[in-house]
């Protein structure tokens, strides 16, 4: 089991083996200064000592008294366990749109992802009429410049909590979510579901904890390989 990240660390190495057969060559792969073990060793002991509470002890504070569930209006009921049916719809963002997006996060001194992610929180606010609004964000969770190489599931999602004012502005409210993005990541090292247990919310089979809208932002995308007459693209 690995991560996105680890997808395109595969294929570099699939197409090294297989340029090295070809050529008749030993393949060559860059030295790994640690592996996927070292990455849970690392992990358990921040979990175990000061470092580890002191993260769980944000979150405490952060997320006291979260509201159970965000009331999305839904077009049927919602059941009482998880299911695996499902639907996507896909939607391009036209360049000039992205570019006026970008000169926002280059006003304010955020990013795209914040300045999408700020958006994102108002519209769930128009859907739900809900103040305070939770979202989940996965994290790369490769702290270690020595893990940027390692195929493994180093992945997190933490929460980005806001409570929206009467009256806030656009700009106040992305200032905010710069802040909170910029805590959470901070504080990414413990596991979700350790910080779920610290809180101790409780646990339903129909919904998930904390969070019941995921932000995604896949800034690293999958790179267009090839080898002489193989080719890989996305």
């Amino acid at each position: 089991m690995f991560d996105g990240w680890s997808v395109n660390i595969l294929f570099r190495e699939l197409l090294e083996f297989y340029g090295a057969k070809r050529e008749g060559r030993p393949a060559v792969l860059p030295e790994l200064r640690n592996s996927y073990r070292d990455f849970a060793v690392w992990q358990r002991k921040i979990l175990e000592n000061g470092q580890g509470e002191a993260q769980l002890e944000f979150w405490r504070k952060t997320l006291a008294g979260v509201p159970e569930l965000l009331s999305l209006p839904l077009d049927r009921p919602r059941q009482d366990t998880h299911g695996f049916s499902g639907a996507s719809e896909s939607q391009i963002i036209l360049a000039d749109t992205t570019a006026r997006l970008k000169g926002i996060a280059r006003n304010t001194g955020t990013t795209l992802y914040m300045v999408l992610l700020a958006a994102f929180k108002v519209m769930l606010f128009r859907f739900v009429g809900q103040r305070d609004i939770l979202v989940g964000t996965p994290v790369a969770g490769r702290t270690r410049e020595a893990w940027e190489d390692i195929i493994g599931l180093f992945i997190n999602t933490v929460v980005v909590r806001h409570k929206i004012s009467p009256g806030e502005t656009f700009q106040q409210l992305l200032a905010a979510v710069k802040h909170q993005s910029l805590q959470a990541i901070e504080h990414q090292d413990v596991p979700f579901d350790r910080v779920v247990d610290a809180l101790k919310v409780p646990r339903h089979a129909g919904f998930n904890p904390l969070y019941q809208t995921l932000f995604a932002w896949q800034n690293v995308p999958l790179s267009r390989l090839s080898l002489r007459d193989l080719q890989l693209t996305p």
